[in-house]
């Protein structure tokens, strides 16, 4: 297990720049995209770190423009 120590009250920059890419959207060759979704959120049982995490891996011609399901071949 790695572990990162910090001292007491110091800001974790990588939960930082995980944070800054909520958001974000990667363009893909052929009509695919990524885009990555993270926030923090209330510790659970099963979420025991409170950090919310999704890539969502998407292409046009299965969703289209404007959200509906389009078959193109």
């Amino acid at each position: 297990m790695i572990t990162k120590k910090t001292a007491p009250g110091a800001r974790d920059t990588g939960l930082d720049a995980l944070l800054d890419l909520d958001g974000y959207i990667i363009d893909q060759d052929g009509g695919y995209w990524v885009k990555i979704e993270a926030a923090v959120q209330e510790l659970t049982a099963g979420r025991p770190h409170g950090i919310n995490i999704a890539c969502r891996c998407m292409s046009l011609t299965t969703i289209g423009l404007w959200g509906t399901t389009t078959r193109t071949r």
